[in-house]
């Protein structure tokens, strides 16, 4: 029932962004903004069975952040103020029916200056190049799952683990073991 919630609120935001912009993807000052698919990432967490701290960075609207927090406590960094205000007024909105989505924080800022050794479960949907400096930075401060969304930007300086499919949509999982070398 959450779930079903959680995914009418956002498929009727997707409609409204669609009618407001003309299209359902858009480019940010931190990156592109595109909708994951909220039955496609429910059905990744309960493949790998999502339990520990668990963050999404680049959150968007939150959605997959606020999905999350039905499975364990979960938060979502943006840095886009507007994607962020949606989140916060889609987490308002639902929380009166969802109250899991207490266990959710959302957080307006830029990711990659952040501490992330916390997280045991990253999720991130990546939209462009890898930089080794963020690929060093995630490879020396933590001790987790990376998932990604789609494999068409992927990092070279990660370990590279199994990759889940959910309908046409892969997700790739990399293992940060929180050791870096002196590079």
């Amino acid at each position: 029932r959450s779930f079903n919630r959680l995914k009418e609120y956002f498929d009727k935001l997707d409609m409204r962004l669609i009618e407001q912009r003309g299209v359902s993807v858009f480019n940010t000052e931190y990156g592109l903004y595109g909708s994951s698919s909220l039955f496609n990432v429910f059905e990744l967490f309960k493949q790998i069975g999502l339990k520990g701290c668990f963050v999404d960075l680049g959150s968007g609207d939150g959605r997959v952040a606020l999905l999350a927090s039905l499975f364990t406590t979960s938060v979502g960094i943006e840095g886009d103020a507007k994607l962020h205000e949606l989140a916060l007024e889609a987490k308002k909105s639902l929380q009166e029916d969802i109250p899991e989505l207490s266990k959710c924080e959302l957080v307006h800022g830029d990711y990659t200056t952040m501490d992330l050794s916390k997280y045991e479960v990253i999720f991130i949907y990546a939209d462009h190049d890898w930089p080794d400096w963020f690929q060093k930075k995630l490879k020396k401060e933590c001790k987790a799952t990376l998932y990604s969304l789609q494999n068409i930007y992927r990092p070279d300086l990660l370990k590279k683990g199994k990759t889940f499919w959910v309908e046409q949509t892969p997700f790739v999982s990399y293992v940060l073991d929180g050791v870096s070398s002196s590079e």
